[in-house]
């Protein structure tokens, strides 16, 4: 195989794999709460908390349009909260109306001052098919501080917070990079395959 033949395959493979991956942005989660924005609560005070879903709402057309199933696994916190409304979510395409509702419980004993962590992530389920777009290890992870307050200082009404998910908004900047990155690979090709003529 010539260098252009090989310079062409790379090419060739280089593109099937961008396009082919570029849907996997499209599902992402919604937080109300964040290292800036942290849940605040006061001693013996229970809450339960919503994590939107969401697959494409904007049905764009850089997504994969089909239903998301994702696995949601605990991993820092779990003294004070418990995930329960599930581990697995189906997330239909052009949805955001799943949510994943966390209950989280100051003991009657906490001290105000003090400050939990919690940190759960979501990753598309393993679907035992081949060649599946959504399955290539994208995790998103949410990560927030509980600080104990005392009771004057808890906010009355949960913080709602449902907006465009990080995914959607990182998958159009990435597309728009990987097409500048693409035209720059033909246009390096082009040109040198132009000058060994």
């Amino acid at each position: 195989m010539d260098n252009r033949n090989l310079i062409l395959y790379i090419l060739a493979c280089l593109v099937i794999f961008l396009v082919g991956t570029t849907s996997v942005f499209a599902y992402g989660i919604s937080s109300p709460y964040t290292e800036k924005t942290p849940l605040k609560m006061y001693p013996g005070q229970t809450k339960e908390v919503a994590f939107n879903l969401q697959n494409c709402p904007s049905l764009g057309d850089y997504c994969e349009k089909e239903d998301v199933n994702v696995v949601v696994s605990f991993e820092e916190g779990n003294e004070i909260a418990e995930i329960i409304s599930g581990l697995e979510y189906n997330v239909p395409y052009g949805t955001a109306d799943t949510n994943i509702i966390l209950k989280v419980s100051i003991p009657e004993d906490g001290n105000v001052g003090d400050s939990y962590n919690v940190k759960f992530s979501i990753g598309a389920a393993p679907s035992g098919e081949e060649g599946g777009n959504v399955q290539l290890g994208v995790r998103y992870n949410v990560d927030f501080p509980v600080n104990v307050v005392a009771k004057e200082e808890a906010p009355t009404e949960p913080v709602a917070s449902i907006e465009k998910p990080e995914a959607e908004k990182i998958s159009i900047g990435k597309i728009a990079i990987i097409i500048l990155i693409v035209v720059a690979v033909i246009a390096v090709v082009y040109f040198l395959l132009r000058k060994k003529k």
